[in-house]
């Protein structure tokens, strides 16, 4: 579960994207060409069901983290839904194909 959470603290929009670059002794980083992100809940339903058995605060604080970049980054305006962010390493909030 922790490279699952770092791949979200790495990124400048605390968004994971689709593919990672992993190397022995370096840092994780977003591929070059799947820096995109669809939002996936995987990885927050598990840290949800660990934090529920362990009670371990750091899952539910990341919980926290990942649901307030969703509401910065990819939220629509007027609260009409949620859209895929075409760059996690970019901060310019909603991708212009998805308005």
């Amino acid at each position: 579960m922790r490279t699952c959470m770092d791949m979200y603290k790495v990124t400048e929009t605390g968004l994971s994207a689709e593919s990672y670059e992993t190397a022995p002794g370096k840092p994780i980083k977003p591929q070059r060409t799947f820096r995109y992100s669809l939002l996936r809940p995987e990885t927050l339903e598990s840290a949800f069901v660990l934090w529920r058995v362990t009670k371990n605060q750091k899952y539910r604080d990341f919980g926290w983290e990942v649901f307030r970049s969703l509401e910065k980054w990819s939220r629509l305006p007027g609260g009409r839904g949620y859209t895929a962010i075409a760059d996690v390493n970019v901060e310019t909030g909603v991708s212009e194909h998805n308005r």
